[in-house]
């Protein structure tokens, strides 16, 4: 397993990283929503990668210091097997949920999500991935009441903006229950 987590961690390049928040004009950093503490990965034998909760946690206070400087508001990346006592709390502006598509809506996922907003944290949904439809991962977070979701689609197929738009269209567009 170390060697795996050796290879990721690889991937992850914090002068990169470092160097790219900086590159940001402090006017611009200041209307970010946030900007993510780098959460720790791991690859299985068969390829798949997962997130690792408590070494996200433990990389955390390694990094959220240098956010904080460059006048970032900070987000925790929360994965599968996250847990309350794994969130630093006081120490963040965004709950970003991350880790499997099982997990993102899993009972104590969305117990993470309820604890975030009943602090006033903002709440965003990685890998959201906004289909043409209402249906899915981004009309979940919609009905959990997120603030925010990102996704890959568009930079994938942007000939599908149009459907895209019509679906979050629509979804905006539904009446509270």
């Amino acid at each position: 397993e170390a060697r795996f987590v050796e290879l990721l961690d690889r991937r992850f390049k914090a002068d990169r990283w470092e160097a790219w928040l900086r590159a940001v004009p402090r006017a611009t950093r200041l209307t970010c929503l946030f900007a993510v503490a780098p959460d720790v990965l791991h690859r299985h034998d068969d390829g798949s990668v997962y997130g690792d909760p408590e070494a996200t946690y433990a990389r955390f206070s390694e990094y959220a210091p240098l956010l904080r400087e460059l006048r970032y508001r900070v987000a925790f990346v929360s994965q599968d097997g996250c847990t309350p006592a794994l969130v630093p709390w006081d120490d963040i502006d965004c709950l970003a949920v991350g880790g499997s598509d099982g997990w993102k809506l899993s009972p104590p996922s969305v117990a993470l999500i309820r604890e975030a907003q009943d602090r006033g944290l903002w709440t965003h949904m990685l890998r959201c991935q906004a289909r043409e439809s209402i249906g899915g991962r981004i009309g979940a977070a919609h009905a959990l009441g997120m603030d925010s979701g990102d996704g890959t689609v568009l930079a994938r197929d942007p000939s599908r903006l149009a459907r895209v738009t019509r679906g979050l269209d629509a979804l905006n567009a539904q009446i509270p229950l």
